[in-house]
């Protein structure tokens, strides 16, 4: 009896999508985008976040680099995303 091989289906994934820049990228777009990709890739898509980036940054959207406000507008940002994908009515 010929086994049959067992197929391997690689995961996609990105690279830290850096959420200080949220600003420049609506959180509505980034849940469209992420579910978009995953919706491609049959359910096997994986999102990567972090809240770190350059100083610059920080400082061209009125943050200062060395408080949190940053983290908390990933968080925020991240939640909005969260709450797309779980009800997606306007």
């Amino acid at each position: 009896m010929v086994q049959k091989p067992e197929l391997y289906y690689p995961y996609f994934q990105t690279a830290i999508l850096i959420a200080t820049c949220m600003p420049n990228h609506h959180p509505f777009m980034i849940a469209h985008r992420i579910a978009l990709l995953d919706h491609l890739a049959h359910g096997r898509f994986q999102w990567g976040i972090g809240s770190g980036g350059f100083p610059g940054d920080f400082e061209v959207f009125g943050f200062d680099p060395s408080e949190d406000d940053h983290r908390n507008m990933s968080k925020e940002a991240v939640e909005l995303v969260l709450q797309l994908w779980k009800d997606p009515k306007p």
